[in-house]
């Protein structure tokens, strides 16, 4: 499920940066979700609703904040930088929780552990190797100087906070019912942040007109997204957290073979190399912290 999980979380990312040519981010994000509903209803539907305790919503309503923000941030780095580039960057998540359990709770870094901010930390600058060229530290510069990647890394932050609440919600629920009740949630907070993007857009069709432009391709992510979370909550019901998010990162290495490949972005061969150098390293950490 978590394999699963990767290649169609990879596919309806590389999706969305074609959407992102002609449209706004706000309005991508709430369409996708949109779409996404009437497959995720349908699951509860044939199994039956769980009975939701009010605990349940306390967790949702932590969530669903963090988690807009986040989607947001995401959706805006694909709009501003090569995806190639920006989404490896979310398997820095597991290099962020040994920091701060170092500046905070002052927790060692075993051997294995260091080897994996190792590769991560070779994995950014291989990605960027080219900007070796105008000084040897120039490739982690551009971690602080690309609006995209900083967004990335932003996003990358919350959904180590957000993942694990998800497990939570999850066993409050049922992994069939929860993704349905969750985006429910969140595309009705995203509907009037939509709406003023529409409006305020080139040509001001409004939202519903402005989506009609690219249904078909809105329809299909909207398939692709409810696939991502239903396999998503069905992996993370069954395993722990820290080795399922570890799966699911192979995603980061489809998105960046469907820039490559698909978008024709430049320094390809690279960008795979420094993806596979980061995802190792998040392995390395991830198993050190389990």
């Amino acid at each position: 499920m978590a394999l699963l999980c990767a290649f169609v979380t990879g596919t309806s990312d590389a999706l969305v940066k074609h959407l992102l040519v002609r449209s706004d981010e706000r309005v991508v994000g709430w369409a996708k979700l949109l779409f996404s509903l009437p497959w995720l209803f349908l699951f509860p539907m044939v199994a039956g609703w769980p009975k939701v305790s009010p605990l349940f919503w306390e967790v949702v309503a932590i969530m669903v904040p963090l988690e807009i923000i986040s989607y947001l941030f995401s959706l805006r780095s694909l709009r501003l930088a090569p995806l190639s580039l920006t989404m490896p960057f979310q398997a820095i998540t597991p290099l962020l929780t040994i920091v701060t359990g170092f500046l905070i709770m002052g927790e060692r870094v075993s051997l294995q552990g260091f080897m994996g901010i190792l590769g991560v930390t070779v994995g950014i600058y291989v990605m960027q190797i080219e900007l070796a060229a105008e000084g040897w530290f120039q490739p982690i510069k551009a971690m602080f100087t690309n609006r995209g990647i900083r967004l990335m890394l932003a996003a990358a932050a919350i959904y180590s906070i957000t993942s694990t609440l998800s497990k939570r919600a999850v066993q409050l629920s049922s992994p069939l019912a929860f993704p349905f009740l969750y985006l429910g949630v969140d595309t009705l907070f995203l509907t009037p942040m939509a709406h003023q993007s529409a409006r305020r857009s080139k040509g001001g069709l409004g939202l519903l007109p402005e989506v009609r432009t690219q249904l078909p391709l809105y329809l299909l992510s909207g398939l692709l997204t409810a696939g991502s979370f239903l396999t998503h909550c069905i992996a993370i019901q069954s395993a722990p957290v820290a080795y399922f998010i570890s799966i699911k990162r192979l995603s980061l290495l489809v998105s960046v073979l469907y820039g490559g490949l698909v978008f024709r972005e430049a320094s390809f061969r690279q960008r795979v190399l420094g993806t596979v150098l980061m995802l190792l390293g998040a392995l390395l950490i991830t198993l050190t912290s389990s």
